[in-house]
């Protein structure tokens, strides 16, 4: 067991009923103080070609014993980074940040809510480094995750 697990496990029975501070990319531990009871998990970004954009995917579980919110994502491997929706009318920028109550999960994998990272200042490829910042209203994490392949569309509803 590694030494970041095992301060996990350390943490989740020692605790006294605080849940541990975790944040998770490509499956390993690599923030250990964000919010108690808050973790982020499954952080993944798509490649992207200078000047364009990158997806952003990943799931926040609030089992803390109060209301998050996030307020935005950034990188230094991007000029900014928007949170946004889409609905029937369209796609929208999220400018006041997405709440995440107690016991919630957000999964901004899902259809209907996202995040990209905007402008990047140089090409991203599978395999790279690089750190994304969440910007909550009391903090920030910074994470460091893997760059993954863009996801190719279904071959059988190609033309």
């Amino acid at each position: 067991m590694n030494k970041a697990r095992s301060r996990t496990l350390v943490a989740l029975v020692g605790g006294a009923g605080f849940l541990a501070q975790t944040a998770l990319a490509d499956g390993l531990p690599t923030f250990a103080e964000a919010f108690y009871g808050v973790t982020i998990e499954n952080v993944n970004v798509t490649q992207g070609k200078r000047g364009e954009n990158a997806a952003v995917t990943f799931i926040i579980n609030n089992f803390s014993y109060q209301d998050v919110f996030l307020q935005g994502i950034s990188s230094d491997a991007s000029s900014s980074g928007e949170l946004f929706y889409k609905g029937a009318f369209g796609q929208g920028i999220v400018e006041s940040g997405l709440p995440i109550m107690q016991a919630e999960t957000l999964d901004l994998s899902s259809s209907h809510i996202g995040a990209r990272l905007t402008d990047l200042h140089s090409r991203l490829l599978p395999g790279d480094h690089l750190t994304l910042k969440l910007h909550f209203r009391k903090g920030q994490i910074a994470i460091s995750t893997h760059v993954s392949p863009q996801q190719l569309a279904d071959p059988s509803r190609a033309p």
